[in-house]
């Protein structure tokens, strides 16, 4: 499994709901989270993604399951859950849209480089 959905399954990531799935969270668990945070499994994904880091910090921190506190993979769960949620909103890059970008920014520095080297050449011939 990847760490960040592929594109299609993303694009399709419309409720809360659909990335805690994802992740996945277990459906007591992503009650009690969406309880903790204040929203619900049907919420646009944008109510997840719109929430403050530090409010994710401070919940992993103090949320229950039950009568104990989450573990560390829960609680990376919960922050897996924010970030997907962030990608789905489109409120960030995926890594795969970054790739794209630079690959694209590398291209252009080329192209533009072997233009320079040309006007280099000429302006050269044209001195001599």
């Amino acid at each position: 499994m990847s760490a960040q959905p592929a594109p299609e399954v993303l694009a399709n990531m419309d409720t809360v709901g659909k990335v805690l799935d994802w992740v996945p969270l277990p459906e007591p668990f992503a009650e009690a989270l969406c309880a903790a945070l204040g929203c619900a499994l049907g919420d646009p994904v944008r109510a997840l993604a719109a929430i403050a880091e530090e409010d994710i910090e401070d919940t992993k921190k103090t949320m229950k399951l039950g009568d104990r506190l989450l573990n560390p993979v829960e609680k990376g769960k919960v922050v897996s859950s924010w970030r997907t949620a962030k990608l789905a909103a489109r409120m960030e890059k995926t890594s795969s849209q970054m790739d794209k970008e630079n690959e694209e920014a590398t291209g252009a520095a080329k192209t533009k480089l072997a233009l320079l080297r040309e006007q280099v050449e000429i302006q050269r011939k044209s001195i001599t």
